[in-house]
């Protein structure tokens, strides 16, 4: 191993391109490089000192290449190699996408953001996978003979968002699609299995009610009406709150879990009525051409990430728990993935440089960002105040919207079971977020989401006026209010970081106040105390809510 500047030109000389397009973002100009009889080269992460100290492996032939076999941890021994056929095309048709997109390494994904071309890019992968999804729905749709379409694959591999655009595909293709999770068919707590450690097991199948499963999956069958449970998380038991649900002709169950692909789960449904998918994140994204990305490290980012959000989990919580997550893949999952009828891989080319970030240091930051523009009905035109006052234009709507229900999938896939909701003036907000997901039957993902008021809150701190051009002035935030969606989400998030400063935010949730002089808002949002509270005010609004309360 040696070290060597960057401004030499090492890796152009040596026709190491990529490398060289990898290294013209990076920050410093020297590496350490590995160099064997005359050959250099460059690698993430040590080497061995020898290639002596390499023992145990085997190449064999494979498809058009070659396959590089290293045994197990702990073992010298190599296991006997099991192509997986399916999965392998999966990733081939995955890498022509990023060779259509013009990008294969991280170095090339760099020069596009550079140059400015990612909302294009974005954009074409987006089409692509649309064209998947929806090719998925018309086979489907022209078998004829599938009523239960069974979705399964590792964590943080986009099962629910996959279903969603699965869902709306399926619906294009004049079926009634009912999507069904299985955990809502989780044992109640109390008669879960334990693991060999003595924690709750939930991951095997023995975890699930397979019998009521397959009960009213054959009532369901036969056109029978049928009632599908809930399962509760927080008293960890099953309940039933009056969903029924009826098959006719064109309905079909969309039904999403790990055991999704195991035959044993349904055993008695028929083969024919039943169309499996796996489904997982297979990065096709190369670091350089000698330098892979693990799929298993990308779903794990997406993890980090998904859980940080929706459950308050620390990044160093769920590297903590990934070990046990990972076998319970290795046990329920991976065997039963060839027996897939389709897989789709879920990853994204661009994904690992979308704006992500956590809570550095216990400050409020953004961790995922959604800023589309949404097409307008046909018929309906832009208002020229809008226009005006946003610099939005009917054109860029028309180049660059993307359709209502698309934007509401996304919107949804973002929420969890922690989720906390901002907004400056936040009833008239979610009452419009309500009613956009309602349309397209999505509004479920709010129920039991908190919610916060970032103008309560400002109301108490400063006196009149109370606008969010206002708040921006008083706290010198960065972002500027310009009457965008995004702008005004980031000043809210600006806002709230500086309301923080007075440490009784958590006394606002579900806590919303109102001009006096118009009464209480409408419609009232069950979950939220609303109490009158005027300008120029003293005191804490949250002093005021009644003690019953």
């Amino acid at each position: 191993m040696r070290s060597a500047c960057l401004q030499n030109g090492v890796f152009h000389r040596h026709r190491m391109y990529d490398k060289e397009r990898l290294f013209r973002y990076r920050r410093s100009s020297r590496v350490n490089v590995y160099d064997l009889d005359g050959y250099i080269d460059y690698f993430y992460g040590y080497m061995v000192p020898s290639t002596g100290y390499l023992k145990w492996f085997d190449l064999i032939p494979f498809e058009e290449g070659m396959m590089l076999l290293f045994p197990g941890k702990n073992t010298k021994t190599i296991d006997e190699f099991h192509p997986s056929k399916k999965l392998f095309h999966t990733l081939q048709e995955s890498e022509e996408w990023g060779k259509m997109l013009n990008i294969d390494t991280v170095g090339a994904l760099d020069d596009a953001i550079a140059a400015g071309k990612m909302r294009q890019v974005i954009m074409v992968q987006e089409a692509l996978m649309e064209k998947k999804i929806g090719q998925l729905a018309e086979t489907i749709a022209s078998a004829g003979d599938k009523k239960f379409v069974m979705i399964a694959g590792p964590s943080s591999s986009g099962k629910t968002t996959f279903s969603y655009r699965l869902s709306t595909q399926l619906m294009a293709q004049g079926l009634k699609p009912h999507p069904i999770g299985l955990d809502n068919y989780y044992l109640d707590r109390e008669n879960t299995p334990r693991d060999e450690n003595g924690n709750y097991d939930f991951e095997c199948l023995e975890a699930l009610d397979v019998e009521q499963f397959n009960e009213d999956m054959t009532r369901l069958f036969k056109g029978e009406q049928v009632e599908i449970p809930t399962f509760n998380f927080k008293t960890g038991r099953r309940e039933y709150k009056g969903n029924f649900l009826q098959l006719g002709d064109d309905d079909i169950l969309v039904i999403e879990g790990i055991h999704g692909l195991n035959d044993k789960l349904s055993y008695s449904l028929t083969k024919e009525s039943k169309f499996k998918i796996y489904i997982s994140a297979l990065t096709q994204l190369n670091i350089d051409e000698h330098n892979y990305l693990p799929t298993t490290d990308a779903r794990l980012i997406r993890r980090i990430v998904r859980d940080a959000r929706t459950r308050g989990t620390s990044a160093k919580e769920t590297i903590a728990m990934w070990p046990s997550v990972r076998r319970g893949e290795e046990r329920h999952i991976f065997p039963f993935q060839e027996e897939a009828d389709a897989m789709f891989n879920s990853a994204l080319i661009y994904e690992l440089a979308v704006l992500k970030a956590g809570q550095a240091d216990g400050a409020l930051c953004e961790l995922e960002t959604m800023d589309e523009f949404i097409r307008l009905s046909e018929g309906r035109r832009l208002p020229d105040k809008i226009v005006e006052l946003t610099g939005i234009t009917e054109q860029m709507l028309l180049d660059d919207g993307i359709e209502k229900r698309l934007a509401a999938e996304r919107f949804a896939a973002m929420f969890g079971g922690k989720t906390l909701i901002v907004a400056y003036n936040a009833q008239f907000d979610l009452c419009f977020l309500y009613y956009f997901l309602a349309q397209f039957g999505m509004a479920d993902v709010l129920k039991g989401a908190q919610m916060l008021d970032a103008l309560t809150v400002y109301k108490d701190r400063r006196p009149f006026p109370h606008k969010l051009c206002n708040a921006v002035d008083a706290y010198q935030l960065k972002t500027q209010n310009t009457h965008r969606a995004i702008d005004d989400a980031r000043a809210t998030l600006e806002l709230l970081a500086m309301e923080e400063e007075e440490q009784d935010l958590e006394r606002y949730v579900n806590l919303f106040g109102y001009n006096p002089k118009f009464g209480a808002p409408r419609p009232a949002i069950h979950s939220v105390t609303y109490l009158p509270q005027g300008y120029n005010r003293t005191g804490k609004l949250y002093d005021e809510v009644p003690a019953f309360l």
